[in-house]
C-alpha cells in the first residue's frame, strides 16, 4: 500500500507534540454541522495583522503561500497525518481524501497546489486513497482573504462542482486544506460533495485562523 518512499505515520508519530506549534482555542469540532461531522486543526495560525504573528507555523505557512520545496510541504504533510492519527478519530471512518481545489490563477502563478500537495503525504502514510479530481472550481473563484468573513460563505455558494460522482458515492470523505478561517470553504465542498453522494464528510487542515487575544 505505501511507496518505498513513502514513511507510515506510526513512523513519526510524535512529531506533531514535538513541533510545539500553538493548539487551536476557538476551532468547535461540531461548529460546522450538518454538513460536516468532524472538522480538525493541526495548529493556530496569526495572520500578518496579528501581534503574534511571528510564532513558527504561521510564518512557514506565509512562506509556503509564495514559494515551497518539496521537503517543506512533506514534512508539514507529516504533521497533518500525525495529528490525525494521534487527536482524531478520522481514520477510523475514512474512505477517502479530497484536497481543496486551487484557483487555476493561483496555481498558474505558484506552480503547485498546497491542499493537494498537504493531502498527497496524509493519503501516502496513511494509507487512505486520495483523489484530487472529483471537485473542481473555475478562476472566478474569488480570494477569500478580500472579502468581509460574514460574507464568505455567500461568496463562494455554487463555487464547486463535483466529478466522477462514482469514486465518492456511499464513501466517508475527508476533506483536507492548509487553513481553515470561517470553515466557509469546506462547508461548501462538503455540501457539493454531499450533493454527489457521500455518505459523511469531515474536514482537516494544518492550521486555523485565530486571534490573539489582548
Amino acid at each position: 500500500i505505501l511507496s518505498g518512499k513513502t514513511r507510515s505515520v506510526t513512523a513519526f508519530t510524535g512529531a506533531f507534540e514535538s513541533a510545539k506549534i500553538k493548539p487551536t482555542m476557538d476551532l468547535a469540532p461540531l461548529s460546522l454541522e450538518p454538513p460536516i461531522w468532524f472538522v480538525g486543526a493541526a495548529g493556530a495560525y496569526k495572520s500578518m495583522y496579528d501581534s503574534a504573528r511571528e510564532d513558527n507555523l504561521s510564518k512557514l505557512i506565509r512562506l509556503i503561500k509564495h514559494t515551497a520545496d518539496p521537503e517543506t510541504l512533506a514534512k508539514l504533510g507529516e504533521l497533518i497525518a500525525d495529528y490525525i492519527f494521534v487527536s482524531t478519530p478520522v481514520l477510523s471512518r475514512a474512505d477517502l481524501l479530497v484536497p481543496v481545489p486551487t484557483n487555476p490563477e493561483r496555481w498558474d502563478k505558484r506552480g503547485y497546489e498546497i491542499p493537494s500537495a498537504l493531502a498527497r503525504v496524509v493519503s501516502d502514510s496513511c494509507a487512505i486513497p486520495l483523489q484530487d479530481d472529483v471537485v473542481i472550481t473555475d478562476a472566478k473563484l474569488p480570494e477569500l482573504r478580500n472579502i468581509p468573513k460574514w460574507f464568505r460563505a455567500k461568496a463562494i455558494e455554487g463555487a464547486y462542482k463535483a466529478e466522477k460522482a462514482q469514486w465518492i458515492r456511499g464513501m466517508s470523505v475527508v476533506i483536507v486544506d492548509d487553513i481553515i478561517t470561517t470553515g466557509s470553504t469546506v462547508s461548501e465542498i462538503a455540501q457539493t460533495l454531499l450533493d454527489a453522494g457521500a455518505k459523511e464528510v469531515a474536514a482537516i487542515s494544518l492550521a486555523h485562523t485565530e486571534r490573539t487575544q489582548e
